[in-house]
């Protein structure tokens, strides 16, 4: 086999399967469902305030002891930071994040 041959047989097939593959894997978009329902877990009760800051939710809660950190992140919430009695997270992306606070905002 010359050079030509083998990049024509070999080579070029596995750059095009390799970039199918990228593409397809691109394409896929990974999707979470947000069950709002859990995030309602945080009872009006507790919260003291709920900011948005750039793209986290943060929550002031008088005990953080009733807050289910489990919870929170199968609802979809990540990067939890716990500090004091402040929870910040995010949510996906900063369309459902805002869809998140305006929910809890509106307990």
């Amino acid at each position: 086999m010359t050079p030509l041959e083998i990049i024509l047989y070999i080579i070029l097939p596995i750059i095009i399967i390799f970039f199918l593959v990228f593409i397809i894997m691109k394409s896929k978009k990974k999707s979470i469902i947000i069950d709002f329902d859990l995030f309602l877990t945080v009872k009006k009760e507790n919260i003291k305030s709920v900011d948005l800051i750039r793209n986290k939710i943060v929550l002031l809660v008088k005990d953080l002891n009733v807050i289910d950190m489990e919870q929170l992140k199968l609802s979809g919430a990540s990067g939890i930071t716990v500090v004091g009695d402040k929870i910040k997270f995010f949510v996906k992306d900063n369309e459902t994040t805002q869809k998140v606070y305006d929910n809890i905002k509106g307990l």
